[in-house]
């Protein structure tokens, strides 16, 4: 189970100390048995907040970096996502005051082929700078199914997701 938010900017600098607001992403893994969810999803608290039965999408995602891992060095990762017909790719940096967020970019893509030339990766890291398209290899590849279902909850944000990861 996993909670994001992506509406949150903070202001980061670049290479050359020049302010700019960096999307955020704060997201909270839970591991647990199986089964245990399919619990939680049908329980009488979820079943009255729930406004749909969900949604469900399957998603592949090939991680990228370098054969000498220098993106997982620098603290970044590199992935392209599909979802149907279509394909994200994003680049992600670790936080450094707060282990539970990652500042995170996206763009869309043609292909599931690491493209640097859709991103203006240099408000990123200077890395991209230093590493050729063709430098990048698959690392691994993650199949994921969510199921999403959007709930009502009284004393919190008027939309609120809870995501079930399964397969």
């Amino acid at each position: 189970m996993a909670a994001s938010d992506r509406n949150t900017e903070k202001q980061v600098h670049t290479d050359n100390g020049s302010p700019h607001s960096a999307p955020v992403e704060t997201e909270l893994k839970l591991r647990t048995i199986p089964g245990a969810l399919d619990q939680v999803r049908i329980s009488p608290t979820i079943l009255q907040s729930a406004r749909n039965k969900g949604t469900i999408r399957r998603l592949e995602a090939t991680h990228y970096d370098t054969t000498d891992h220098r993106l997982f060095d620098a603290g970044l990762s590199l992935r392209v996502r599909r979802s149907g017909k279509r394909f994200t790719k994003t680049i992600k940096r670790l936080s450094v005051n707060d282990p539970l967020t990652r500042d995170e970019w996206e763009a869309p893509v043609a292909t599931l082929a690491p493209d640097l030339a859709v991103m203006q990766t240099a408000e990123i890291h200077g890395i991209f700078h230093q590493i050729a398209v063709d430098e990048l290899v698959p690392i691994f590849v993650t199949k994921v199914r969510w199921q999403a279902i959007a709930l009502d909850v009284p004393e919190g944000a008027d939309r609120n997701r809870f995501r079930r990861r399964g397969d």
